[in-house]
């Protein structure tokens, strides 16, 4: 077995590991057929991590090798990559939109035509960019260019300017903004021009459109609509569509006032409208999913012997399996050490236990590492039952190996872990390895818990539904850890309010509006999302919905105040994180943790808080109440935010890009 702890980088693969070839090329074929009629428009679906970027890269990377074997070729293709989610923090999408296409252009293509090309894509991009400068000074501006396209610059994203500054750039707005309809079709008409006689068609690949703010999103399909009445361009997206549509609805939500079963704007019919040709990406099929492992465990023999049982245990998902090598690869690199350290200080005694070397020998060996990393990182919460009971391991495995007729427990288990259990040789009933087993899993919480925490930080996690009390006294509170003090006892929930908790109230408040992702003509949430939190919900509807828990529980039940909400996060202490100062991506899901979307709130028992309250980081931003003269404002960051936004003390307004991902959890005293 290796020694050397190579990890598998996230890059796009660049080489067909994951059964695309035939998809490629026939796509291929379509974009380099000079008979075929653009502009065109193809979605590549697939969920966080299945491929999506692999797929355009090779697509990309295919299309300019037959560039240079076909001489000349039949049609002249100039790709160009956009990643959108670089740009999301600029205020406008279209103009390093627009950027990129003339940069790749520009690098792809040589010659007069594609010069003019270029130059008419300057032209619309400056002109872009004055109207952009309007909405700087206060300006409302929205264009609506043709039937499909609008363009809306909202004065509320910008700052004031100096008094002098704005006069000026309020007078040269009003002149852009005059003749912009005219300056912009010009353009267009000769964009159209030069790409239909040169002859040239350009491929714009979108990566990672899914990753952008939902607004940013939609904003980018609505500024791609100023192309789809030129003929030459083809634009490849690669998009979760899901998200996207949850996007998609909640840019259109204040079209659904008023409507009890849709929406004015439907999000399947939006992509429709957009998108000619949607290929929903393929799981892997099972021999390339063994391949593809063994590809990544190159120079690991010990571990790529044991493909089969990865295989079966960990999902179809190319981006997990990857997660999981490395995982596995640090694993294995731990327990080693272990191992070598137990047989040293074997030998050293002077009677040396020969049965404790044979079982280090034994069970210290690739296939067990394998059967463990599998369990920590697809069944999270059967390691957590077996970290606080070692017989349940051994349970599971007697379930797994004896079958339904023998125990009527092993119907209840999932049938990737069944596969796991019942894999070559049995965990020992040896309680001494199996706790060794469990330290390996815990030497990355070392550390992580902050002197002076609360009694009860590691103890049994309350069920969904309960409530934490938090005692009153003092903390240190915001930023500058001022002293703060609350003066009365009071109880929190220990998780956010989840689809599950909310469809109880959804069920009695048949008018109460639906939220932004679930079924609104069956007003239920998202299949298998019952544990994750309810999201997208305005102030409105959650003042609403404790109004309802008070009646149900006969004691009255409302929002957090901010103070409360800090002290039940951070404790007495000051801490930046619910669990210590130091960042750690394992204990919530934050942008860090690469999942892409909501977890189920308990998912993270190793992130409460000192008074044991969970799910305070990441996942969903949450409603707290006001304080006098100050407006309603957002805690705890969420999945797309990264670490910074996820500390106990930040704050997010709002109106803004976060309300898509916001939840809430109740208060009572």
């Amino acid at each position: 077995m290796s020694n050397n702890l190579s990890l598998c980088s996230d890059r796009p693969c660049e080489r067909d590991c994951l059964g695309f070839t035939s998809y490629i090329n026939a796509i291929n074929a379509l974009i380099r057929d000079e008979h075929f009629e653009t502009p065109f428009c193809v979605g590549v679906f697939g969920k966080w991590g299945s491929g999506k970027t692999s797929f355009m890269r090779l697509l990309k990377k295919n299309l300019l090798k037959k560039n240079l074997l076909e001489k000349p070729p039949p049609v002249k293709i100039v790709p160009v990559w956009f990643n959108p989610w670089r740009y999301d923090r600029e205020e406008h999408l279209i103009i390093p939109f627009l950027k990129t296409l003339e940069h790749g252009i520009e690098k792809n293509a040589k010659g007069e035509g594609f010069k003019e090309i270029k130059d008419s894509l300057q032209k619309v991009s400056m002109k872009i960019g004055r109207v952009a400068a309007a909405f700087a000074c206060g300006m409302d501006v929205k264009l609506k260019l043709g039937p499909a396209a609008e363009i809306h610059f909202d004065p509320s994203k910008s700052i004031k300017s100096a008094e002098e500054t704005e006069k000026r750039r309020r007078e040269e707005a009003a002149g852009v903004l005059k003749d912009f309809s005219s300056l912009y079709y010009d353009s267009m008409s000769q964009l159209k021009k030069a790409v239909e006689e040169k002859g040239f068609r350009i491929v714009v690949f979108i990566d990672d459109l899914d990753r952008c703010l939902p607004e940013k999103a939609v904003e980018l399909l609505e500024s791609m609509k100023l192309f789809f009445d030129i003929p030459g361009y083809l634009f490849v997206i690669g998009v979760d569509k899901e998200v996207v549509e949850r996007g998609i609805t909640w840019h259109y939500r204040h079209f659904e006032n008023g409507s009890k079963d849709s929406t004015a704007v439907s999000a399947e019919d939006y992509l429709e409208k957009m998108i000619q040709l949607p290929i929903e990406l393929p799981p892997i099929e099972p021999g390339k999913k063994r391949d593809f492992i063994q590809d990544l465990l190159k120079g690991q023999e010990a571990y790529a012997k044991h493909a089969k049982l990865i295989e079966k245990g960990i999902g179809e998902n190319p981006r997990s399996l990857k997660r999981f090598v490395n995982l596995l690869l640090f694993t294995g690199m731990l327990a080693n050490q272990l191992k070598e350290r137990l047989l040293s200080e074997n030998r050293d005694k002077k009677d040396s236990d020969s049965k404790e070397e044979n079982l280090i020998n034994r069970y210290f060996v690739p296939e067990f590492y394998i059967k463990w990393a599998i369990i920590l990182f697809r069944f999270h919460d059967v390691y957590t039952k077996i970290r606080g009971n070692t017989g349940f391991l051994w349970e599971l495995q007697n379930a797994a190996r004896n079958g339904d007729a023998e125990d009527p427990s092993a119907a209840h288990l999932d049938r990737a872990l069944k596969e796991v259990l019942s894999y070559g040789e049995k965990f020992p009933k040896d309680r001494w390895v199996i706790d060794h087993f469990k330290h390996l899993a815990r030497v990355s919480d070392a550390g992580s818990k902050t002197p002076g925490a609360a009694p009860g930080y590691r103890r049994a996690m309350p069920n969904i539904g309960e409530m934490v009390k938090i005692p009153q006294g003092k903390f240190l509170y915001g930023d500058q850890k001022e002293e703060g003090k609350i003066l009365y006892d009071y109880y929190i929930d220990a998780f956010p309010v989840t689809n599950r908790q909310y469809q109880a109230f959804m069920d009695d408040r048949q008018n109460h509006p639906v939220p932004g992702d679930w079924d609104k003509r069956k007003r239920v949430f998202p299949e298998g999302l019952e544990d994750h939190p309810v999201l997208d919900v305005s102030l409105e509807e959650v003042v609403e919905y404790c109004k309802w828990r008070s009646e149900k529980e006969g004691v009255e039940h409302r929002l957090p105040t901010e103070e409360e909400w800090e002290k039940a996060a951070r404790g007495e202490d000051g801490r930046e994180y619910p669990w210590g100062n130091d960042f750690d991506p394992e204990k919530c899901n934050s942008e860090e943790s690469g999942i892409g979307q909501t977890t189920p709130v308990a998912r993270y028992p190793d992130g409460a808080s000192p008074y044991g309250v969970y799910d305070m980081a990441g996942n969903v931003w949450e409603w707290t109440d006001r304080k006098e003269g100050f407006g309603y404002v957002l805690r705890g960051g969420s999945w797309f935010r990264r670490s910074v936004y996820c500390r106990c003390v930040v704050r997010s307004l709002p109106g803004g890009r976060d309300d898509y991902v916001t939840g809430f959890r109740c208060v009572r005293t």
